[in-house]
């Protein structure tokens, strides 16, 4: 038997074609880069692959007008350059981490070692230092188990990003080509009839959920390095830079909510099904039209400071944008808290486009936590205490129109009965936007933060959506001509949860968040979420698939909303019923 020689020159596997460094700073403190080779490795090298201590130093000096004050090395070993010589010698501190990696992630001792390091940098969430670091190198972290791995130690229970795809840099040495997952169609699939319909597949096995079961999701930030506004650009409004600034406004509005998870606090509403529709006989709602629009809370605490947070949690300051008190004009509201939607409204007259944020929602007022009331009191209060005031205001020449970088209104609610009005064409054609949609809101329900099951959202069957992160894929079946292939992922499945064919709309959104609805029988792109970072969670999109394969239509919508009213008020029925059974409504619902 033959033994083994080792090559002292012999270089890191999959080094070569690695990047050299990130291509930005991270966080303005951090620079991600491969291991050095000292000049013995030269022979080995081809000129342009080469990459020294000092070359790292030159091109971060350069590059970054920056100074290495210390180097922090992962590596396992201490072959590849000279520590005493080519760093400390520059008057650069240095820190060995030993980690062994080949598929072993770094341990508990090593990672608690690298935090105490880096202490003044550990401000941040997991979520925001995986961003950061792929905006600064990407792809990214692409090895699924390392972020299982630190959402485990630093977040758990948190939703885990699904890793980017492989690098064809890392791709070398592999004795067999990876292939993208493809769609079984097997009989004997392990999934339910109901899954593959939808396109859910993983070679017939159920993909696994990331989030351990019964864990209290603690406190974390979701942070977008590259926030972007609903109207990119518009005067007036600008992602907030000061990372003190956001987190204090974050920690407030959370607090004011008493949310203690983390990331956007703002109530969310579920799609409306076969079962949650009894709702409507159990509680008393309003219902509302569901603006083609962009949803954010608005935080009022001062003149000049004005934010807005968006689905991500992302921070916008608002300039030039006033609230005054109903009682003294001069005195701006503060410590106020506001929910709601920012649309463009197109002017039938002149086609010219205004924005406009719609109040629909109040948490609390001043120092009343109103959020605690039921819904008509809060309408009142967003009418009296925040949109008449700012009429005032304008008619006195307190608030100058043409400063203020949107409009503010009142976004009005309406009895059950006024359902089939707001899905009317008419109503559509008067409206300055979009409608993709109704609330139902239940006005005897305090506001509650997070998922909302009692506040229901219904669309057309046509227009129900899923927002999946899209992963393209190019493959070559044998004698075929190349193909892109979407992947469709959701949070909390490890696995693509469909699939679609790329489109030129999508050719540049690999990585993006795509807005997509079933249409006849495949996945049709909509339209990007430029106001998302991450897709909907997986039961989010099972529970719309349900709504999907089972749609409340609009006619069986009205037979309900007729019967609601009809038990209430013991009216006769309306005519034209095509006998399908009513969902029963419980016994004592109703007091007659």
């Amino acid at each position: 038997m033959s033994k083994r020689t080792f090559d002292p020159l012999q270089l890191p596997n999959r080094w070569l074609n690695c990047p050299r460094k990130s291509n930005t700073l991270i966080a303005e403190k951090f620079v991600a880069f491969k291991v050095p080779l000292k000049t013995m490795f030269n022979p080995n090298v081809p000129i342009e692959c080469r990459f020294t201590v000092q070359m790292l130093l030159d091109s971060v000096k350069k590059n970054f007008h920056k100074k290495i004050g210390m180097i922090i090395d992962l590596t396992n070993t201490t072959r590849f350059y000279d520590a005493e010589t080519e760093v400390k010698s520059q008057g650069i501190k240095y820190v060995k981490i030993q980690c062994r990696g080949h598929g072993e992630t770094p341990n508990r001792d090593q990672t608690d070692l690298f935090l105490k390091v880096v202490d003044q940098f550990m401000n941040f969430s997991v979520d925001m230092a995986i961003n950061l670091f792929a905006e600064a190198r990407p792809p990214g972290i692409y090895k699924q188990d390392y972020i299982n791995e630190l959402f485990n130690r630093y977040d758990p229970g948190g939703d885990i990003p699904v890793a980017p795809a492989t690098p064809t840099w890392d791709l070398e040495g592999e004795e067999e080509e990876r292939k993208p997952v493809v769609k079984s169609n097997s009989k004997t699939s392990s999934l339910s009839d109901d899954e593959d319909d939808f396109g859910i597949f993983e070679n017939n096995q159920p993909a696994k959920k990331f989030r351990p079961q019964n864990q209290k999701r603690p406190r974390r930030e979701e942070s977008n390095v590259n926030p972007v506004f609903a109207v990119p650009d518009l005067p007036g409004v600008e992602p907030c830079s000061d990372l003190d600034e956001i987190s204090r406004v974050r920690l407030e509005t959370q607090g004011i909510c008493n949310w203690n998870g983390a990331g956007f606090p703002g109530a969310q509403p579920v799609s409306m099904d076969q079962k949650n529709i009894c709702l409507l006989y159990q509680k008393k709602y309003r219902v509302s039209w569901k603006a083609d629009g962009t949803r954010y809370l608005m935080y009022i605490n001062g003149r000049g400071r004005i934010y807005m947070l968006d689905r991500d949690n992302s921070v916008f300051c608002v300039h030039n944008l006033s609230f005054p008190d109903r009682q003294d004009l001069d005195r701006h509201l503060t410590s106020t808290l506001i929910d709601g939607e920012f649309v463009m409204d197109q002017d039938p007259s002149s086609n010219r486009k205004i924005p406009r944020f719609l109040i629909y929602d109040v948490v609390k007022f001043e120092n009343e936590m109103m959020g605690q009331q039921n819904f008509d009191l809060r309408m009142q209060c967003i009418d009296r205490e925040l949109i008449q005031p700012r009429y005032k205001a304008l008619s006195s020449g307190k608030i100058n129109r043409e400063m203020e970088p949107f409009s503010v209104r009142k976004k009005d609610f309406f009895p059950l009965m006024e359902t089939k009005k707001l899905i009317s064409p008419e109503f559509a054609k008067k409206l300055a936007h979009g409608i993709d949609g109704l609330i139902y809101q239940p006005v005897d329900d305090p506001y509650k933060c997070g998922r909302c099951d009692s506040i229901l959202k219904w669309k057309p069957p046509s227009m129900n959506s899923v927002d999946f992160r899209l992963d393209i894929v190019e493959f070559q079946e044998i004698g075929g001509l190349p193909e892109k292939i979407g992947y469709l992922y959701v949070n909390g499945f490890d696995k693509p949860f469909s699939n679609m064919k790329v489109t030129k709309a999508m050719r540049d959104l690999n990585g993006k968040i795509i807005e997509c609805r079933w249409w006849e029988n495949r996945w049709d792109f909509m339209r990007e979420r430029t106001d998302k970072s991450y897709p909907n969670h997986y039961n989010t999109a099972m529970a719309v698939c349900e709504s999907i394969k089972n749609p409340i239509t609009e006619e069986r919508l009205m037979e309900i909303v007729y019967d609601v009213e009809r038990r209430r008020h013991m009216q006769p029925p309306p005519p034209h019923f095509h006998g399908q059974p009513y969902p029963q409504a419980p016994q004592g619902a109703y007091h007659h």
